[in-house]
């Protein structure tokens, strides 16, 4: 086997070209074909270095061969396979894939020497590298130093600017805990791209964003975060997967420089089951109905008669809507020159179809699990209630409820009748049984889900129900009654809104005994504050002064309007006293303010000063966390996540108590958490 020579980190930086650009220099070559740069399983390549880094301190030799799914992956220590063990900084590392094999050299985080561990000799290495520093030095110093693998390191919340014995100490105080960190001074963030300005995705679907930068070495420096966690998520190397119908944006930064890409989901289409049902208005309540004329009217009718009953049927791309009382009608959309129309402004109404082709439509859920209506292929328009009491095609939103829609069902759809048994002779005459008592509601967990971190809540027991929401693993919920065909009755919080939701979910996936979790045990100072504050701030309230001064300390029934600031949604470009009708607390309002004057209620300091970390294992209640975008203190933990008090999940300031977040979730999204000093 060729040997990749790999020469000491020291030598690697003393070596680099000042003429260089920011980027290793290593004269490396690759055995066949042309190296791949990126990602490639959990690890990154630097191509131009033949360098494999991401590798974080005693991963195992199996552990990282895993980490390369459908490519053979093989680790070297000079021409001898390694088959156990840990990887470390200059080990080789073999990958072979359709046909072509390419090497490189392992780089581990923190392991400066390549002897596979974080210990004093590597903090030696720093020292060598420290006495060879000046403040002239290229970038190109740095920039190799941060390849090496010192993983993650800002002073006092910027990114340092020079080598010194502080640097020296931090990394003394991160081989003690354990951990390591990256030192990443004078790398250049400009330059910073998108491999895509806009997308459209569909609620489920995941998408790779990658950043484009003109100094590679900032990579690991990028951060990215959504404005919009319940309707996206994005994990820490730009992962983006949707979660709920509606608009958002990524942003990726890096070094003060940000680049973002517009996101419109379209939530998942919604199964209906054929039959007859009254389609009803969210926002008012009234039916939609034929009237005399053929048309389209609104009613309010306490139990749907005639007039308002439609057939739904299956279509090859989704639905016909008909009225019940006239099946020669559709309902359809209509531009102005009434010819059917699936484009915005469209208005419904009825049709005679004559023997045309029926108007097809399709449905999807909004935020609030309510239905949506759109034209079969235009997921953009959603059928929307104006204020005149018409109906017309509207961009869609799910946040808006003038496009929510409910089925009242005023007839099962027909089903097949099933062959007659054989008849059998009757048996013995046996007494009646007791009567049994229907099943009280009792407490149970989510459990045994091997590859997914959700099940499904459906309409029904089976499979064959549409979905109308979700719950996470250890997730506890309801059971509110015995079990149809193996599915239970169920009730809990919604995975995606928060929303209490009922429905059925397989009891393959119910326990009714607790699971281990190893919970965090709660302090009685801790504890009595928390109490308090349950009663100071209410579930369900609003933080914000609507009607009065900034007031941190209270709340109203009165939630913040959506588009306080323009532009549909309740953000805002400063966080500022007085901007708006938020409550602000540290200079901060929504999420982050809330968060922090929780924190500053438990403790009695600013949260803005607490110590930082990034491992989930240490955090502790009464511990502040940020991720995607969002504010959250912690209230309780287990192996499996967290619960929090928050404000403004719901983007109008709401204050809502016990939000569960599964550990994943934290762990994808890179977030990081902060502790009371």
């Amino acid at each position: 086997m060729k040997k990749i020579p790999f020469k000491p980190i020291a030598a690697l930086c003393i070596a680099a070209s000042s003429a260089a650009a920011a980027v290793w220099s290593a004269p490396l070559q690759a055995l066949a074909g042309q190296p791949s740069g990126g990602e490639i399983g959990r690890y990154y390549i630097d191509a131009q270095g033949l360098f494999l880094t991401d590798i974080n301190c005693r991963t195992s030799i199996a552990d990282f061969k895993a980490g390369f799914p459908g490519i053979q992956a093989q680790v070297f220590s000079g021409d001898a396979e390694l088959t156990e063990g840990y990887v470390a900084t200059g080990h080789t590392v073999r990958l072979t894939r359709s046909g072509q094999t390419e090497e490189y050299a392992a780089v581990v985080h923190g392991d400066l020497n390549g002897d596979g561990a974080i210990t004093i000799s590597d903090v030696m290495e720093l020292c060598k590298l420290l006495a060879q520093n000046t403040a002239g030095q290229h970038p190109v110093y740095d920039a190799t130093f941060c390849a090496a693998g010192v993983d993650g390191y800002l002073a006092g919340g910027e990114t340092a600017q020079s080598v010194s014995i502080s640097d020296v100490m931090t990394l003394c105080k991160s081989i003690a805990s354990g951990h390591s960190i990256r030192y990443a001074p004078r790398i250049k963030g400009d330059g910073l791209a998108l491999s895509s300005l806009s997308m459209e995705l569909a609620v489920g679907q995941t998408e790779q964003l990658t950043a484009s930068l003109t100094d590679p070495m900032a990579r690991p420096l990028v951060t990215w975060s959504t404005d919009r966690p319940d309707i996206l998520s994005v994990s820490s190397r730009g992962g983006v997967t949707a979660l709920a119908a509606g608009r958002a944006v990524v942003t990726a930064s890096c070094r003060g420089v940000t680049a973002a890409c517009a996101v419109e989901v379209t939530g998942a289409p919604a199964e209906i089951i054929a039959g007859s049902y009254a389609l009803q208005s969210v926002s008012t309540q009234q039916l939609i109905q034929m009237d005399e004329n053929g048309g389209l009217s609104l009613a309010a009718a306490e139990t749907p008669g005639d007039a308002q009953a439609l057939r739904i049927e299956p279509a090859e791309t989704g639905y016909i809507l008909r009225p019940a009382a006239d099946e020669g009608y559709t309902l359809e959309a209509r531009d102005g020159t009434g010819a059917p129309s699936a484009e915005l402004g469209s208005s419904l109404a009825f049709r005679h179809t004559d023997g045309q082709t029926a108007f097809v439509w399709a449905f999807s859920r909004n935020q609030t699990g309510d239905l949506m209506l759109h034209p079969a292929g235009n997921r953009k328009a959603a059928a929307a209630l104006s204020d005149e009491g018409t109906v017309a095609l509207q961009p869609t939103d799910s946040g808006d409820s003038r496009q929510g829609w409910r089925l009242i069902q005023t007839e099962q759809a027909p089903q097949p009748t099933p062959p007659a048994p054989e008849p059998v002779p009757d048996p013995a005459p046996k007494p009646d049984p007791e009567p049994q008592p229907p099943a009280a509601e009792r407490a149970a967990w989510i459990y045994n889900l091997q590859t997914s971190p959700s099940v499904h809540v459906r309409t029904g027991p089976s499979t064959g129900y549409e979905s109308i929401g979700g719950f996470l693993k250890g997730q506890e919920i309801t059971v509110t009654g015995d079990a149809v065909d193996g599915w239970y009755p169920v009730r809990g919080n919604n995975l995606g809104t928060g929303a209490l939701i009922s429905g059925y979910t397989s009891g393959a996936y119910i326990t009714f005994t607790k699971p281990t979790t190893n919970p965090e045990p709660m302090p009685a100072d801790i504890e009595a504050k928390l109490t308090a504050l349950r009663a100071k701030f209410p579930n369900g309230k609003y933080w914000n002064h609507i009607g009065g001064p900034n007031n941190p300390d209270g709340w109203t029934d009165t939630p913040c309007p959506s588009n306080q600031n323009g532009g549909g949604a309740h953000t805002h470009n400063t966080y500022l006293p007085g901007e708006c009708d938020c409550n602000n607390f540290n200079n901060a309002i929504q999420c982050m303010g809330f968060a922090f004057k929780i924190g500053n209620e438990l403790f009695g300091s600013n949260v803005r000063y607490w110590t930082k970390f990034y491992h989930f294992d240490q955090v502790k209640i009464g511990d502040y966390i940020r991720y995607g975008g969002h504010s959250v203190i912690v209230i309780g933990k287990d192996d499996t996540g967290v619960k929090v008090v928050e404000c403004n999940f719901d983007h109008q300031c709401g204050i809502r108590w016990d939000r569960f977040i599964p550990r994943a979730t934290l762990e994808s999204q890179n977030a990081e958490y902060r502790t009371h000093n």
